[in-house]
Formats: structure tokens, C-alpha cells, sequence
């Protein structure tokens, strides 16, 4: 995920970037070193690029239905 969010710049730079009702997991907390690049890959949302790297979220957005590329 780390690799990934990187090289599409897609990264919030702090937990202040994210949205209050972001799906969120037990076992991801804020003080882990990957909990943003969790959160990141892992919440579909819109964003407003911040700088060349991070991003700050502006929306949540309904999951694809993932089935159909099955």
C-alpha cells in the first residue's frame, strides 16, 4: 500500500486530512506508522491535492461494486 499511494501521490499527510466517518479497523490505530496508508488505500473518497505528494479529503463516495471484474 505504502508503494502504491506513493507513486500515485495519494497520501494524507496527517489524520486531520481524513474524514470523520471513514471506515476505520481494529487493528489500525492512529499512532501505527501505516494507519494513513491504511486509511488511504482502503476508504474510496474524493480529495484536493495538497502540495506534490499529500491530499486532504472532501468527500466520502459509495464503494465500487467490485464483482463486476471478477
Amino acid at each position: 500500500m505504502s508503494m502504491v499511494n506513493r507513486v500515485l501521490h495519494r497520501l494524507p499527510e496527517t489524520s486531520d486530512d481524513l474524514l470523520p466517518d471513514m471506515a476505520v479497523w481494529p487493528d489500525n490505530l492512529p499512532e501505527d506508522w501505516y494507519y494513513l496508508t491504511v486509511q488511504e488505500a482502503t476508504n474510496t473518497h474524493a480529495y484536493i491535492q495538497k502540495g506534490d505528494l499529500y491530499e486532504t479529503w472532501t468527500q466520502r463516495l459509495d464503494d465500487p461494486d467490485w464483482s463486476q471484474y471478477q
